[in-house]
């Protein structure tokens, strides 16, 4: 299946998606967003949107963003 940034944005949501898009980037995150990733126990960050754990999802796209930020 051939996915979109639509498909994250349903999701995800919209809010999220855009924290998303500012930490990854919009020509990085179809990829990132569907592959497993060692920082959510080798989830997705899709796989944890299917669970409705949008809060690990947050605080760790949080973090990275505070961080570029000097917080």
């Amino acid at each position: 299946m051939e996915y979109t940034l639509d498909d994250i944005y349903e999701s995800a949501g919209e809010e999220l998606t855009d924290k998303m898009l500012a930490v990854v980037g919009k020509e990085n995150i179809l990829e990132w967003f569907y592959k497993p990733n060692k920082v959510f126990k080798g989830k997705s960050p899709d796989d944890l949107c299917k669970e409705g754990d949008y809060s690990t999802l947050n605080t760790v796209i949080m973090d990275i963003l505070t961080a570029a930020h000097g917080g």
